[in-house]
């Protein structure tokens, strides 16, 4: 876990229109209940982005790179998904039975 969340840290590098890409942080953010990839505050930036991004009509441009072909629906579902859920409470993750307290630092 660590090594991966070290690969994350020194190549963050999310794109507006890669919402796919940026699934993947929200989700290792979220299990790992990490706030911090390195310096990066992932959701915000994450946020940021994808709220400028926006279409007027509330979707977002799909990736032609990633297949997403023509259809708005697949990165918009994404976006969503990132918006929604990207900033929960991690309860678990914080706990620390007697270990290394490894779980809930910020990785730099």
């Amino acid at each position: 876990m660590d090594a991966a969340v070290k690969h994350i840290s020194d190549n963050f590098n999310p794109k507006p229109n890669d919402q796919y890409y940026g699934y993947g942080i929200e989700r290792v953010g979220v299990a790992s209940g990490l706030k911090f990839f390195g310096t990066h505050e992932w959701y915000r930036e994450l946020a940021e982005g994808l709220v400028k991004s926006q279409n007027a009509d509330g979707s977002w441009t799909p990736n032609f790179y990633a297949g997403q072909g023509n259809s708005v629906t697949i990165p918009t579902c994404y976006a969503m998904l990132i918006l929604a859920r990207g900033r929960n409470p991690v309860l678990i993750n914080k706990l620390d039975y007697g270990g290394s307290g490894r779980r809930g630092r910020t990785l730099e």
